[in-house]
């Protein structure tokens, strides 16, 4: 259905302004917002998931009202640029805002464009190395009892060991200890069985072997349930981070950030503001690794670096991003909120969406 423009007006009201200024940020991220290409020609091209949306947006927007583009690639402090839109410096910004109170009482937001998550990004861990060091640990702990059982066992089951030592060669000095010995680390392996192999059938020697196997048995147990549990923790704080890990934690992050600030709220502390570029944070936190656990950032701005890079998410929720713009146009808002809304239904913004985010399903769920 199309209305024409007298139409529109008596729907949502006249408009008060003919001209509206877009700033559009760009950003390092070739995925999530707008980046600037230069091609072979030396002319510049913009690319990114919020641009494209734009693009479709503003051909609609300008049969109401003339366009005035804005670039900018600066450093961003998303706080400074609500108050800027609050102030009409800007009628709307592209770009990716988190909705909070106290911004939705200086501008308003448009209909949700992607779903995002707060995450901690941060060096790559190499998972097998971690468990291994993990098991090497009570590798350690299964030889050292293994050599206390193997005296113990070599000492009250003194049959035993002659037993052995009229089998085994006459040239090896402490033989039936050293089998003794090995017996007994083996059973902490989980072969208990090789306990009875040369018990002799007395009550004595009997009852030693049957508690020596219950607790060898016992303490595998344990040990297997430690180390499958340990392992699943280590898979499930490398993707995820609680509020109170995050408390023990050092970062980094962006000044202006609405997720800082939720953080924050939240009693996370111990981050560092910066009034820089995410490439400079991300260069800062390199040469301080030792000091710095991860960068604080959102999801759809680390998408960008995870060749290099491993994500954490922090906290529980997800939230939708969308552009902002001043109190005053609402009859710009409709029309863009009603180009959003028919991109959802005939699923375009879902195939844009998938275009730049193909492996990640949760940020293009809601469409």
């Amino acid at each position: 259905m199309c209305f024409t423009k007298e139409t529109m007006d008596s729907l949502f009201g006249s408009a008060t302004r003919t001209n509206l200024n877009v700033l559009i940020l760009l950003s390092e991220s070739s995925n999530s917002t707008s980046h600037r290409f230069t091609l072979s020609n030396g002319e510049n091209e913009i690319h990114g998931y919020i641009y494209t949306i734009w693009t479709r947006v503003k051909k609609e927007l300008e049969k109401y009202f003339e366009c005035t583009e804005i670039f900018y690639d600066g450093v961003i402090n998303y706080d400074h640029l609500v108050e800027d839109v609050a102030n009409r410096k800007y009628d709307i910004v592209i770009g990716l805002f988190k909705r909070n109170v106290q911004r939705s009482i200086r501008v308003k937001f448009c209909n949700p464009l992607v779903m995002d998550a707060t995450v901690s990004l941060h060096k790559k861990k190499h998972a097998y190395f971690q468990i291994l060091l993990h098991l090497c640990k009570y590798i350690i702990i299964v030889i050292s009892l293994g050599i206390a059982f193997g005296i113990v066992l070599n000492t009250l089951d003194s049959n035993r060991q002659n037993k052995l030592n009229e089998e085994l060669p006459q040239t090896i000095s402490n033989a039936g200890l050293q089998r003794s010995i090995l017996t007994a680390i083996s059973s902490f392996y989980g072969e208990m069985g090789f306990l009875s192999e040369r018990s002799t059938l007395t009550f004595k020697s009997m009852l030693v072997t049957n508690i020596m196997m219950a607790i060898a048995f016992v303490c595998v147990t344990l040990i297997q349930a430690n180390v499958v549990s340990s392992v699943f923790e280590y898979k499930q704080n490398k993707e995820h981070m609680t509020i109170e890990q995050a408390k023990r934690k050092n970062f980094l992050g962006i000044e202006g950030y609405a997720l800082i600030h939720e953080l924050e709220s939240h009693d996370v502390r111990n981050i560092t503001h910066i009034d820089d570029t995410t490439e400079n944070m991300i260069a800062m936190y390199e040469k301080n690794t030792d000091k710095y656990d991860g960068c604080i950032m959102s999801y759809t701005e680390a998408s960008s670096h995870l060749k290099d890079y491993d994500v954490t998410t922090v906290g529980i929720d997800k939230y939708p991003l969308s552009w902002i713009m001043n109190h005053n146009e609402q009859h710009a808002l409709r029309i863009i909120n009603q180009e959003i809304q028919k991109m959802k239904e005939n699923r375009e913004l879902y195939n844009i969406c998938q275009g730049y985010f193909p492996d990640e399903a949760y940020t293009c769920f809601q469409f």
